[in-house]
């Protein structure tokens, strides 16, 4: 069963910045710099957390997974950051 995530990073290394970059914004929701929502099983997970492993610097980056709860409604301000007219809201 699928459960949403938000994932943030911090990379000091712009270079493995773009790898990292590239590798969550394949996997995951842009949500603001920095900042996405993946929803993936245990599995899915499991491999995105060990991908990360190994792309990042362990002694200066840092990047954190925080779970979310099914009752967490999403809700945005501000300028567009997405396609317009699509909204985060559930």
């Amino acid at each position: 069963m699928s459960r949403e995530y938000i994932v943030c990073y911090d990379i000091k290394e712009p270079a493995r910045l773009q790898r990292i970059h590239r590798y969550v914004a394949d996997k995951a929701e842009f949500m603001q710099f920095s900042v996405y929502r993946l929803s993936a099983d245990q599995a899915q997970l499991k491999e995105f957390v060990s991908v990360l492993n190994a792309l990042i610097c362990q002694k200066s980056d840092d990047v954190r997974i925080y779970p979310l709860s099914p009752a967490i409604k999403f809700e945005t301000w501000g300028r567009e950051h997405c396609i317009a007219g699509v909204s985060l809201l559930q």
